[in-house]
């Protein structure tokens, strides 16, 4: 007997669900090829203005720099003077602090300017926003995008596309067992093409090609619709799909449905189909 045991990795069992049910339900229209055009043209024109506009920014950018730089030497040389009065005014502000400083001070003063000292090095405000509330990307990342919005409208254009398929299901065999623990599900093809869930903290044995016997946890089944002549009657039926747990026996012919075992009883419930429920021997 095969034993097969979750990978040390946990299997994302949920997005292969979902990319599996999206293949299925979803059939690419072709649209209007004059709404194509005109949606791709719009595209392209957006990000060519994008880029131009912040093209037209970047100079007066530039001399706004310039003009601060010139502010800041002037202010630099305004306060050599200051300093100097300053250092006058020292004694009186001294012999002022000595009488008031008793006293608790009430009041905080802030120094406005261009430059602000942040943990011993200089703050550089960021660079002025432009006029529709954002602030230009550098030329190199403006001229990229531009590029990546024109090459993917140019060359994908707004054809609809058949998702891709979803990854391939594990394969068990009869005389498996499929174990999980209380972090990983596992989602398997049976022999016959039928599907297995299997949810956290479960196990599940793989009987024969159309018999699994769980003995513990929950699990889903998709059976899969099966037929077989009847050489009495020359007609074909479907081959019945066995299920077991400890206490009950569900018998199906073609349908969905989800068993989940516990200490003292079996709960069935069937999503699709119908199903035959009897108490084992």
């Amino acid at each position: 007997m095969t034993e097969n045991r979750p990978q040390s990795h946990t299997e994302d069992t949920c997005s292969q669900n979902i990319q599996r049910l999206l293949k299925h339900a979803y059939a690419p229209e072709t649209p209007d090829a004059d709404f194509a055009t005109r949606v791709a043209n719009s595209l392209q024109a957006a990000a060519l203005e994008r880029a131009a506009m912040v093209k037209t920014s970047r100079p007066a950018n530039t001399e706004h720099r310039a003009a601060r730089h010139q502010h800041a030497s002037a202010s630099n040389d305004w306060q050599t003077t200051m300093l100097r009065v300053g250092s006058i005014a020292a004694l009186f502000i001294v012999a002022i602090g000595m009488f008031y400083g008793l006293r608790p001070a009430t009041d905080t003063f802030y120094r406005d300017g261009d430059l602000v000292w942040i943990d011993g090095r200089a703050y550089t405000p960021a660079e002025t926003k432009g006029p529709d509330g954002f602030v230009p990307a550098p030329a190199d990342r403006i001229n990229e995008t531009t590029a990546d919005v024109m090459r993917l409208v140019s060359t994908r254009g707004l054809t609809p596309r058949q998702l891709a398929d979803p990854p391939t299901l594990q394969k068990a065999a009869v005389g498996d067992t499929i174990s999980t623990s209380d972090t990983t599900r596992r989602r398997v093809t049976l022999p016959d093409g039928s599907v297995l869930y299997v949810n956290i903290n479960s196990e599940a044995k793989i009987v024969g090609n159309r018999h699994v016997s769980v003995d513990r946890g929950e699990v889903f089944v998709e059976v899969n619709p099966v037929g077989e002549l009847d050489p009495e009657s020359g007609q074909e039926s479907r081959q019945r799909f066995v299920l077991t747990t400890p206490n009950q026996e569900i018998v199906a012919l073609g349908t969905k449905f989800a068993v989940d075992v516990r200490q003292q009883a079996t709960r069935v419930q069937v999503t699709q189909g119908k199903v035959a429920i009897s108490p084992v021997a």
